[in-house]
């Protein structure tokens, strides 16, 4: 993962987050969060919060401003390479500047559309060329964005939320 991508969407949210999961065979994988979307931290020995700062070259300026913090993993997030009742998201050619972002619109037969902030897939897409992105929100998990490259999940991103005035705007243009 291209680490100064991520440092770049931190700097901006002002939130960096180490978060810790323990996979089955409880080797412990990492991931870093900005709250919106998490990447998975490769090839680095295991890192702590205090990293962070130096990893994602903050300044102390920077630092001061940011919640910088590390947290096991919650049981909300599904990290699994696949989850249960996971739905293709197609992505679509266009995209909406809308709120300061550029919001690519996914449809998700069955399910509808979501909109992903494009800026989060930034970091995936300068490591992985084709990248398929699916719907999870497996039982007692949060909906999420989940990035892979063949089988491997290679990030996790939130969907977009209150996007009624969106939708509303878009079919008045529509009409």
């Amino acid at each position: 993962m291209k680490i100064k991508k991520i440092a770049q969407l931190c700097k901006q949210e002002r939130w960096a987050e180490l978060v810790n999961y323990p996979d089955r065979t409880g080797c412990v994988q990492q991931w870093i969060t900005d709250g919106r979307a998490l990447y998975p931290v490769e090839g680095l020995p295991h890192l702590k919060a205090e990293n962070l700062p130096s990893l994602l070259e903050l300044n102390d300026k920077q630092k001061d401003a940011m919640r910088i913090r590390e947290r096991e993993a919650p049981p909300s997030i599904c990290f699994l390479d696949t989850a249960d009742g996971e739905k293709a998201a197609v992505q679509q050619r266009a995209s909406v500047n809308y709120g300061g972002k550029e919001l690519m619109p996914l449809v998700v037969p069955g399910v509808g559309v979501r909109w992903v902030d494009r800026a989060l897939l930034a970091p995936i897409l300068a490591e992985y060329e084709n990248v398929e992105l699916t719907l999870r929100a497996p039982a007692g998990c949060r909906e999420l964005v989940a990035a892979k490259a063949g089988f491997m999940l290679v990030g996790l991103i939130a969907p977009e939320t209150g996007m009624d005035e969106l939708r509303r705007l878009l079919l008045a243009i529509v009409e």
